[in-house]
Order: C-alpha cells, then structure tokens, then sequence
C-alpha cells in the first residue's frame, strides 16, 4: 500500500479564504479609528483630486466620485462579513440624519466582498442604506484602491468639497472624531 502524501496542497475553502483575509486584515475588529493603517499612503499626491467610476450596486449604473464635488464625500471601504463594519453604518445613519436638507454632505459604501453583486442586494435590504453602495473593481478587490492600498477594514476616506483627501481612517471611527473632521471640512 503506498504512503499517503502528506505534502500535498490542501485545497481552500471558502471558509479559509474568508479566515486568510480576516488574518490579513487586522483593523476589522479594531476600535476606535488608527491614524493611516487601514488605508495605506496614497500612490498619489493627496492634493491631487482622485476621480473613479464604480457600479451601483442596486441600480448596476455607473456612479463617478466627481459627481459630488462641492460637497464632502465619506467614502467607507467594508465587507458584508465585517462585524465593526455595522458600526461605521450605524455612525453613516446618525450623520445622514444630522445633514438631512441640506446637501453638504455624501456618504458613498465600497463594498469589498468578492461576490458583491450577488450577496448585496439581500445585504441592502437589510440594512436599508440611505446612500450608495458601490461594487468595488478588481483592483481594489486586491487592496489597491485610488487612495492607496487597503490594508484593514472598515477603512475610510474623507474627501473635502474639492475632491481632495481631507483623512483617512482605519477601524471605526468615533462618531464625534467624524463629527469635527466634517465641520472642519464643510463648503
């Protein structure tokens, strides 16, 4: 009888793609907003205004970041399996409330799950999101996005009225923290 090959590659789950990637990513579970380590240094100049285009997610119409210029943009980088992730959805609701009427606020959701168009529609309904989730493109699936790589999630992006990176935030972000940046930040 032969010996069995103990060298042999063990195929990956899906459960051990989702534990790789939860290894990989150490903000999500984090407290509290860490300074640049979630969303790693821009490749660019941040005074240089970032464009992109992205799909809805419920509409699967293409949607441009410079759509909203003239306003601040919060852009959140997440995954449907992140548990502080719901935080940062909680803290988007308080905000969207706090700016109803007025139109000085954007909140944009990038979704980072590898089957988004599949898994998001049900995720939606769930969490009755008030503000466009987007599916991410295959770079960013990969961690690189136009503001430089992802390297935790939640991870998060405040853009000023002009387009440019006013902070970048791993983990959550306390409601208040977010609270001054915007004021700091509004037209």
């Amino acid at each position: 009888m032969p010996e069995p090959n103990l060298r042999r590659p063990i195929p990956l789950t899906s459960v051990a793609v989702v534990a790789l990637v939860v290894a990989l990513l150490p903000g999500c579970g984090a407290r509290g907003a860490r300074g640049l380590r979630g969303l790693g240094p821009a490749s660019t100049d941040t005074a240089e205004v970032i464009d992109f285009e992205l799909l809805d997610a419920r509409t699967h119409q293409p949607v441009r970041l410079s759509d909203f210029r003239g306003r601040p943009v919060l852009i959140h980088y997440f995954t449907t399996w992140c548990a502080p992730c719901e935080a940062e959805f909680q803290n988007d609701a308080v905000l969207l409330e706090e700016h109803a009427g007025r139109n000085d606020l954007q909140i944009l959701g990038i979704s980072l799950d590898l089957d988004g168009r599949k898994i998001l529609p049900t995720f939606m309904d769930v969490h009755d999101f008030k503000y466009p989730i987007l599916l991410a493109d295959e770079r960013s699936l990969h961690g690189e996005t136009p503001f430089g790589p992802v390297r935790a999630i939640p991870a998060s992006v405040l853009l000023d009225k002009d387009g440019r990176v006013a902070e970048r935030f791993s983990g959550v972000v306390p409601l208040e923290r977010l609270r001054k940046r915007l004021a700091s930040v509004a037209p």
